[in-house]
């Protein structure tokens, strides 16, 4: 799916045309790196619809969550209705603590809600070898939300000064809202 200027929407004729019996899983990236964008409610029910009718996971990346601006609002596809037992959620510490040299990340998802016993071991035993050499973490840490809100207003200081930078030097820079500072 291509995501189009100015504001990184995506054509619905087009997403749909790419499902089909085929279709196995999507793959979502929100909030999205390198553009920045965040998808909306909106956007992530017709995702949603999509993976429902043709009987498909939405796999998402979702390491940049707590990095956000604007008041652009991080919504998990797991937490859409009707997409609990489809999301299979990767995420990390890399981004949003500043390790990203450790490689320390989890992924979180259900076998669906009529798997059997077997069936959900053999989807978990699937996610662990997949991850075999990175030692994923089994859940992410807890801070408090003034955490976020400091990573949050420093990222937001260094977008608005390098906007500003690449403004004054002749460029017409887009502002993201959110992942990472511009594009």
């Amino acid at each position: 799916m291509k995501l189009r200027t100015p504001d990184w929407s995506f054509d619905e004729k087009e997403l749909a045309a790419a499902f089909g019996q085929h279709t196995k899983a999507i793959i979502l990236n929100t909030p999205n790196n390198p553009t920045g964008k965040v998808f909306t409610r909106a956007e992530l029910e017709f995702i949603r619809d999509l993976c429902v009718r043709w009987n498909a996971y939405c796999i998402t990346d979702e390491i940049y969550e707590h990095i956000l601006y604007d008041g652009a609002e991080h919504i998990s596809m797991a937490r859409i209705d009707g997409m609990r037992d489809r999301t299979i959620v990767i995420n990390g510490l890399s981004k949003t603590y500043s390790v990203t040299g450790w490689r320390v990340g989890w992924v979180l998802g259900a076998a669906g809600a009529d798997a059997t016993d077997s069936q959900s071991a053999r989807f978990s035993d699937r996610w662990r070898r997949c991850n075999r050499f990175s030692k994923p973490a089994p859940a992410p840490c807890t801070f408090p939300p003034s955490y976020y809100d400091k990573l949050a207003a420093s990222y937001t200081a260094k977008r608005e000064r390098l906007l500003k930078i690449l403004t004054s030097a002749g460029f017409t820079p887009s502002s993201s809202r959110g992942a990472r500072t511009t594009s």
